[in-house]
């Protein structure tokens, strides 16, 4: 009797970046929003929407100069099937 293992690699990229989050609000995932919500005082907008997507913090802005890609971390995962 003998196993035979399979090794399977991926190649995975990550970009850590500096954000400027400003006024931001928390909300539920809403696939349809496009723009952030309008403050409660009638101000403006929020710059920023913070929430969870599968499982994981998220802040997405609306303006490209609030974030800035500071690295691009390349690496390969490795599993044993």
């Amino acid at each position: 009797l003998s196993s035979i293992f399979t090794m399977t690699t991926t190649h995975r990229t990550l970009i850590l970046s500096r954000l400027v989050v400003g006024d931001e609000i928390d909300l539920p995932s809403d696939k349809t929003l496009r723009h952030p919500p309008k403050k409660p005082d009638g101000n403006g907008r929020y710059d920023t929407v913070t929430g969870l997507t599968s499982g994981s913090k998220v802040y997405i802005v609306y303006e490209n100069g609030r974030a800035y890609p500071e690295y691009l971390v390349t690496y390969t995962s490795t599993t044993q099937e």
